[in-house]
């Protein structure tokens, strides 16, 4: 059955536009990738000027509309700093990193369907909420679509640079993304009990100190890294083992698992109803 890409409302077969919103119907994998491309115009992305103009904080893809924000490197130290976290959160150790760009919010359904032409689940809540119930497997599948329509390098963050973001560039108090106490919390992050009509739009919380969103509560993001215990020696640019069964998911639902710190391991198959992901920009 055709369906509304803006708002999820299921549209009549045989009709153009969505009964809600008057957007476009569309329906599941009816557009190739070639005729998406196609009808893409490759001088809307954005070019070397735009992307590394002086002072300029963040860029934004028109092809999905995702902004990016420019996340300075730096040396901090990754782990549970107050000591009453998780044992895998722990040893902590010092980390170097290069700077890096990072999407401000959760990819979003709209932008999911965007670039891949099919809803990710079937609870579907509207264009702004995180696409969620994603394995790493479909994560990286959009990323590879994403790559090939816009010429960028797209990716999934590393474990070591998705805490990093998250503390606002390493701070040692961002026990919460944007907060250090449990008062300021609510301001930041949206918790639920495990009930998806808690589920909440992207961006509507306040930001952390470099503009991103919803980094705490909300919903879990993949990152790239394979799961291990953390190596206690100084890294630079840590990547995570190259063999193994699972990878890491940061950022959880609820007041506990949405610490800057705390970290889940998944098969990269599973599809998991509360994950999703926001990419990183190599170029």
């Amino acid at each position: 059955m055709p369906y509304c890409s803006e708002c999820g409302a299921d549209c009549q077969t045989g009709s153009n536009l969505c009964p809600k919103c008057s957007t476009e119907a569309r329906t599941d994998g009816e557009d190739s990738t070639q005729e998406m491309l196609d009808e893409f115009d490759f001088d809307q992305i954005f070019t070397v000027h735009e992307y590394d103009a002086p002072g300029q904080t963040s860029v934004i893809c028109p092809f999905t509309e995702m902004e990016f924000v420019k996340v300075p490197g730096g040396v901090f130290k990754m782990g549970d700093l107050w000591g009453d976290g998780d044992e895998n959160e722990k040893p902590v150790h010092r980390v170097s990193l290069n700077g890096f760009r990072l999407a401000k919010t959760p990819v979003t359904q709209k932008q999911w369907v965007k670039v891949m032409g099919n809803k990710a689940s079937l609870h579907w809540k509207g264009g702004d909420y995180p696409a969620h119930e994603i394995s790493w497997e479909q994560a990286h599948e959009f990323i590879l679509r994403l790559n090939f329509k816009t010429g960028r390098t797209f990716r999934l963050p590393t474990e070591a640079e998705w805490e990093y973001a998250a503390r606002s560039g390493g701070k040692k108090d961002e026990k919460w993304a944007g907060a250090w106490a449990d008062i300021q919390v609510p301001d930041h992050a949206w918790f639920n009990k495990g009930r998806l009509d808690e589920l909440r739009p992207v961006g509507r919380k306040k930001a952390n100190g470099l503009g991103l969103y919803d980094m705490s509560g909300n919903i879990m993001e993949w990152v790239e890294d394979r799961y291990e215990e953390y190596d206690p020696s100084n890294q630079t640019n840590p990547t995570g083992p190259l063999e193994g069964y699972h990878r890491v998911c940061r950022g959880g639902n609820n007041q506990w698992t949405s610490r800057t710190s705390w970290r889940n391991r998944c098969f990269q198959c599973n599809r998991l109803l509360w994950a999703g992901f926001r990419l990183a920009l190599s170029r």
